[in-house]
């Protein structure tokens, strides 16, 4: 039987391994390692322990995690003699310190001692690996001490909640490792993933945890994704366009933000799921033309914009441009830019005929949008259709006065003087609705302090009908008794 003595799974596993454990390794350092099987992990840490004259620990009971195909290989082999036998074949029986049991109880055992690097690879269940962080964190030496993992696919933020919650009490779940990323990302907020290898060091300023960012990453292609591929580098997930071709982050990461992430074609984030929500949201898209010759302009959507380019100025590439062309072309009237095909048509036809009024906005908080000249003109609906030609300025100047009619130089900034007098319009009505309110307070009030003086009166004149009474009844007793 196959008993899959390589659990660490690839070269890159490999380097990143050693990187962690040489940059905290020194003199007689401790390392411990949770969950060794046949011993792979064990030799690339005990050869860099062997070097510095320190010790390993490796905690394992030998039987394979509870419900795995590693359970059964234990049922029916010897795992701990293939396990010792790799260590004697390495030279390393005087470096590694086996502990056969189960974590929890080893971690008793262990408490009074620190190590340098603890690297968990024991229960891949949610509770198995919270626990085991939870009883070998503390051993980690406080000063820059590293605490690292195995089989961590990704941030509990690449991951469809759901999915993690239903693999958590397994020990991988659709080729997930359900339990490891959902205890890292439980515990720790912040962390480094390097092809399936989780890392935190301890701080010897605050005493917190922080992301080893050791700089052996190399980029890791994770998927491919509407035209981008959408790489892992260091703690942070670029979606680069393929159109730049094969990227090198490790030596133009800066050159290649500096470039290209402001026409769209890298995006970078935190997660894996951040990123594609970019990608489809901002991710370059190769500019559309949406109608040709148009009145002598093409116009174009980019990104969410309609451009109207006049065909003198030539095909524009909108990755290369630069904002300064931009706005000299728009100075001189040979391009426009428009939220939507009708305001860039409008815009276009202020060229040649300057009387036209067209329709922006309808109904934009009671408000029509209109663009005349080189105005935006707001107008409250409940002044009907207004013909610019023929009114004079007295009645426009009335209706300003009246909040009912606005201009803007764009499009943005009579939307906003909307929202100012519509504002305001609110405001008015809830300040006269608390005076209202005090108002009506004011006349509760009164009305109570007129209920408790009757109350008080009615009181008086019951006391003193009470009294005559009583004095009539001793007057009569009296008159009884004499």
């Amino acid at each position: 039987m196959n008993i899959q003595q390589k659990q660490i799974s690839s070269k890159e596993q490999e380097v990143v391994l050693m990187a962690l454990a040489e940059s905290v390794a020194r003199p007689g350092c401790k390392f411990l390692e949770v969950g060794s099987w046949c011993g792979d992990s064990t030799v690339i840490l005990g050869k860099i322990i062997q070097k510095n004259g320190g010790h390993l620990f490796c905690v394992d009971w030998w039987k394979g995690n509870p419900g795995t195909e590693l359970e059964s290989i234990a049922q029916e082999n010897d795992i701990f003699s293939f396990f010792w036998k790799n260590i004697q074949r390495e030279g390393l029986e005087n470096i590694v310190i086996p502990i056969r049991g189960q974590s929890d109880i080893a971690a008793t055992v262990l408490k009074e001692q620190t190590f340098d690097l603890v690297f968990l690879d024991g229960d891949h269940r949610f509770e198995g690996m919270l626990n085991d962080i939870k009883e070998y964190a503390p051993l980690v030496r406080k000063e820059n001490g590293i605490l690292c993992g195995h089989d961590c696919d990704g941030y509990v933020s690449d991951f469809d909640m759901d999915l993690l919650e239903k693999g958590k009490n397994l020990d991988v779940y659709k080729n997930v490792h359900c339990g490891i990323v959902l205890a890292v990302g439980t515990v720790f907020k912040n962390y480094s993933i390097d092809y399936n290898i989780w890392s935190i060091q301890a701080s010897n300023i605050d005493q917190s945890w922080q992301p080893t960012n050791i700089p052996f990453s190399v980029p890791k292609l994770i998927e491919t994704h509407k035209c981008f591929d959408l790489v892992r580098y260091r703690n942070r997930v670029y979606a680069i366009h393929k159109t730049l071709g094969l990227v090198d982050l490790t030596r133009d990461e800066k050159r290649i933000l500096q470039e290209h992430q402001e026409c769209g074609k890298c995006i970078v984030g935190n997660s894996l799921d951040g990123v594609r929500q970019l990608v489809e949201r901002i991710g370059y898209v190769a500019p559309e033309l949406i109608e040709k010759s148009y009145k002598e302009f093409n116009i174009v959507l980019y990104r969410g914009k309609y451009y109207a380019l006049a065909q003198s100025i030539g095909v524009v590439d909108f990755c290369q441009i630069k904002e300064e062309e931009l706005k000299k072309y728009e100075e001189t009237k040979k391009s426009f830019i428009a939220n939507s095909l009708v305001e860039a048509k409008a815009l276009v036809d202020q060229l040649t005929d300057f009387s036209a009024v067209n329709l922006i906005e309808e109904s934009y908080r009671g408000f029509n949008i209109v663009l005349y000249g080189d105005k935006y003109h707001a107008l409250s609906q409940d002044l009907g259709r207004i013909d610019f030609i023929t009114i004079s300025e007295a009645e426009l100047h009335e209706y300003r006065n009246k909040g009912k009619y606005i201009i803007g130089n764009s499009y943005y900034e009579a939307k906003r003087y909307v929202d100012e007098i519509v504002f305001q319009y609110l405001s008015n009505d809830i300040e006269h609705k608390n005076k209202e309110i005090d108002t009506l307070n004011k006349e509760i009030l009164e009305r109570e302090a007129n209920i408790n003086k009757l109350n008080k009166e009615l009181a008086y004149i019951k006391s003193k009908w009470w009294f005559r009474l009583f004095n009539w009844k001793v007057c009569a007793f009296k008159n009884k008794k004499g």
